[in-house]
């Protein structure tokens, strides 16, 4: 889940709303959040990387 700003009034930091309840960060996940994990799948490192499930959230 991703905090866009589109949706709910703009705001890029939803630390009350219901979605983010339980996460341990206490917020949605922003770009820069996954960014790492977006370098990696697209660089030769990831080369190897086939069928897996990798769970993207606030805390990796």
């Amino acid at each position: 889940m991703l905090s866009t700003g589109v949706g709910f009034g703009g705001k890029r930091m939803l630390t009350g709303h219901k979605l983010v309840k339980g996460k341990p960060s206490g917020r949605v996940g922003d770009m820069e959040d996954i960014a790492g994990l977006a370098i990696f799948l697209c660089s030769r490192a990831s080369e190897y990387t086939v069928g897996q499930t990798i769970a993207c959230e606030v805390v990796l």
